[in-house]
């Protein structure tokens, strides 16, 4: 009997071994990789852009304590010849419903992008893309993002337009006219209204300082303009990132999703500011993020409510900084949110949620 079990033993651990061994050996062969498939190639690249979270909130309804595709996009790029580029992000985990612009609510971006100018200090691009607003926080990856500031989370951040970039100096400054879109326009001009943005993206003391400011304007109806203010600013200083960025702007919302009961779209008027103090430490990169939202509704003449929210977050990287698995991390997340009532809401209870969060990110390079 013991030598049976002495045999069994070696067979396991020469088995534990072994696939060790074949688990080894697949991680090399895959960090070796430029994608799935070999080499990539400049003129076309597509990427499956995923996140897998699993979830704890309590304090809000509904409460959650289930796994969750939070992300799941295909995105495709690649240069048509050289000065000639183009982009199609695709939600696969979003319904396919059409917006009246012809595009789709899943589609994230389609555009081409055209180098021009004798330098190629110009760059226009054509198609559904980002809104110019001048923040950071705005430009990140969903999927980059754990807690968001009220503008950020909710604010329809593509449309359909033409957007002209000038670089100088190490700055660009943009000039964009598109869509106004739903958030925008009244019931009765959706198929007319329009906005323009003017953005500056600087740099300035070779990197150290970020800066964005940009100021846009959107159809409501023939005679009104939303107008939306946006401020950001990025210090690096060594291994450490902070960025500050401030939201302000009307749009019209049915908030019911905060204010129960109190359905319908609403001329709103928001305020959003955020604090992001990031780490850079090889494999590991702890931050720390801090929001404050105020909403203000401008049909009732008084303010609806404030929320302010503070994230821990600590992200893993544990694979090298190239091949097939170098945008493989792990990463978990608390935060904590609270909502307090104001003006015409001020006899509502005040909310406290608490959020963790743990999962998995990896961008795919398929080709």
């Amino acid at each position: 009997m013991k030598k049976n079990i002495a045999v069994a033993a070696v067979l396991i651990l020469c088995g534990t071994a072994g696939a060790q061994t074949t688990t080894n050996n697949i991680i090399s062969q895959l960090a070796g990789n430029e994608s799935l498939l070999g080499k990539r190639n400049p003129r076309l690249r597509v990427d499956l852009d995923t996140r897998v979270d699993l979830r704890y909130s309590e304090g809000n309804e509904p409460e959650y304590s289930n796994f969750n595709l939070q992300n799941m996009r295909l995105v495709v790029t690649g240069e048509i010849a050289p000065g000639i580029r183009f982009r199609w992000r695709q939600r696969i985990n979003r319904p396919t419903t059409p917006n009246p612009d012809g595009s789709g609510a899943a589609t994230d971006h389609i555009w081409v992008a055209f180098d021009v100018g004798h330098k190629k200090n110009w760059t226009l691009t054509v198609g559904k893309q980002f809104v110019q607003l001048g923040t950071y926080e705005f430009y990140y990856n969903g999927a980059d993002t754990y807690l968001n500031t009220q503008v950020n989370g909710d604010f329809v951040n593509t449309r359909i337009g033409v957007n002209a970039a000038y670089r100088f100096l190490g700055q660009t400054l943009n000039f964009q006219l598109m869509n106004s879109g739903d958030q925008m326009t009244d019931s009765n001009y959706s198929t007319r209204g329009l906005g323009a943005a003017i953005m500056w993206a600087g740099k300035l003391f070779d990197g150290i300082i970020g800066t964005r400011i940009g100021y846009a304007g959107f159809q409501h109806n023939s005679s009104k303009i939303y107008p939306w203010f946006t401020a950001g600013l990025q210090i690096n200083t060594g291994a450490v990132t902070t960025e500050l960025d401030f939201y302000r702007g009307d749009r019209i919302l049915d908030y019911s999703p905060v204010v129960e009961g109190y359905d319908g779209r609403h001329h709103v008027r928001d305020m959003s500011g955020a604090v992001n103090v990031a780490l850079h430490l090889g494999k590991w990169r702890p931050a720390i993020k801090g929001i404050l939202d105020h909403r203000r509704d401008m049909e009732l003449k008084a303010d609806a409510y404030e929320n302010m929210g503070i994230q821990a977050l600590l992200e893993f990287y544990p694979f090298p900084p190239d091949g097939v698995l170098k945008d493989l991390r792990f990463h978990a997340v608390y935060s904590y949110m609270r909502t307090n009532f104001e003006g015409a809401f001020r006899s509502m209870k005040d909310k406290n949620v608490n959020t963790v969060l743990v999962g998995m990110r990896w961008i795919i390079p398929i080709l």
